[in-house]
């Protein structure tokens, strides 16, 4: 097929195995082709500008930036594009505000990789798409399984409190989230500040 009626596809994953992995699957595709690949918030800005895809494959985990409202601006940036997310984030909020944000498939990072073969056909046939273990996720949140109180408290969070949260989970610090994130420490102290008084805890790490 003619390299330029396939679908164009910007990968965004701040691991570069992972990247390696994702561009390796869709250029295999016969209807896909990897138009760029970015590790950061700001590269991927600037590319999906530049390349304007049609499909963005994205980590809601991403460096300098938070992944969730990173989709919003790049719908923003270019409307028609359609975004599928591969993350490892499985919980119930992440999965719901990525759909929140204009995501049209979501797949985990555990799945097999043949889900996002699946997962980028439906999204191109106009179709929403979770891969059977979101789904199955979902379908506990729906039965009320385990997603009690704590998850309502987790639910008031903004997105970039939700994304601080969980670096604090991962053990990093203030100094290397504000690195990672390119803001201040102070800033990271208020949002750690607010993350507590939500959630009513006596320390967001």
């Amino acid at each position: 097929m003619d390299e330029t009626l396939k679908v164009k596809v910007l990968v965004v994953d701040g691991a570069s195995l992972t990247r390696f992995a994702l561009v390796s699957l869709i250029n295999l595709h016969p209807l896909t082709v990897v138009c760029d690949e970015a590790g950061t918030a700001p590269q991927a800005r600037s590319l999906c500008l530049e390349s304007r895809p049609d499909l963005i494959v994205i980590d809601i985990d991403i460096e300098r930036g938070d992944g969730l409202n990173l989709i919003k601006e790049l719908h923003t940036l270019h409307p028609p594009q359609r975004t599928l997310v591969v993350s490892g984030r499985e919980e119930i909020p992440s999965i719901q505000r990525a759909f929140g944000a204009g995501a049209r498939a979501y797949v985990s990072k555990l799945d097999e990789s043949a889900e996002i073969i699946i997962a980028i056909e439906s999204v191109l046939a106009g179709r929403l798409y979770m891969s059977p273990r979101i789904s199955y996720r979902m379908l506990e949140e729906f039965a009320g399984s385990g997603h009690g109180r704590f998850g309502q408290q987790v639910s008031t969070l903004s997105n970039r409190e939700l994304h601080i949260f969980r670096l604090f989970g991962h053990r990093k610090g203030a100094s290397a989230i504000a690195q990672e994130l390119g803001i201040s420490v102070k800033t990271i102290e208020t949002h750690q500040q607010r993350i507590k008084e939500k959630l009513h805890l006596k320390t967001a790490q």
